[in-house]
């Protein structure tokens, strides 16, 4: 999967659960949902943002964007993610050091995040 196929996969989902791990880290699920392996389940793709994010998204629950669909996605230059959400809300990733805090994945096919300023391909780990 190339990183527009990544990116459009996201495109036009719901999301279906949100979950935050350690401080602000936080798990976006699309889609359809499988039961949870360990505390939360899985989407057909995952969005994650790292500690430094911005948005009107709150923890512990994230419901201002549950239900919502994914109207946009996508880089921007500095290597940020930037989600537009149908109900208003735009997510932005920050930049720990010189390394940004985000990824997608595909469940079962691909994983995209930015290393060193460029985009990152990898194989879904099973």
């Amino acid at each position: 999967m190339t990183p527009i196929d990544i990116l459009n996969a996201a495109k036009s989902k719901t999301v279906s659960h949100v979950w935050f791990s350690d401080y602000r880290a936080m798990y976006i699920e699309l889609g359809k949902l499988t039961p949870p392996k360990r505390n939360n389940p899985q989407g057909e793709v995952t969005v994650y943002a790292g500690f430094h994010w911005q948005g009107d998204i709150k923890k512990p629950h994230g419901t201002e964007i549950l239900g919502a669909e994914i109207l946009s996605i996508e880089v921007q230059s500095n290597s940020e993610l930037l989600v537009g959400f149908s109900n208003g809300i735009r997510l932005l990733t920050g930049v720990e050091g010189d390394e940004p805090e985000w990824s997608v994945t595909v469940q079962d096919r691909a994983h995209l995040s930015a290393v060193k300023g460029r985009l990152h391909v990898e194989p879904a780990k099973s």
